[in-house]
């Protein structure tokens, strides 16, 4: 894929937190993704990310071309490695802000003193 210049500062920048805003249908699923892979090629974890996405078709989208990547990968010369984070994405945390949100205070519900099946209005 040829990507734009600023799409590649993306992709490429290390060491600082990212907030990747752009017009709708700009590529930034596309770029998030991309970023993505490159991070674990580098040696990074599923673990290691919080990927937040306006839709939920984008997560969806997102982990569909991270899958299909993975599987690509784990028969290469890391297969082990690429494996062993294909065994992580469903658990990865790439959704929209309201289910990162919701999975907190499911977890925490104890803590914040609210009812574990609360719904939210």
């Amino acid at each position: 894929m040829r990507w734009t210049d600023q799409q590649k500062e993306v992709i490429n920048t290390r060491g600082v937190d990212i907030l990747v805003s752009a017009a709708a249908g700009s590529g930034k699923t596309a770029v998030l993704t991309a970023r993505i892979l490159k991070l674990l090629e580098e040696g990074y974890s599923l673990d290691e990310f919080l990927v937040i996405t306006f839709t939920r078709a984008g997560a969806k989208d997102m982990k569909e071309k991270i899958r299909r990547q993975l599987v690509e990968k784990g028969r290469g010369a890391r297969g082990a490695f690429f494996a062993q984070e294909l065994k992580k994405l469903p658990r990865a945390q790439i959704s929209t802000i309201h289910s990162f949100c919701s999975a907190i205070i499911k977890e925490n519900f104890h803590v914040l003193d609210i009812d574990p099946n609360y719904r939210v209005a």
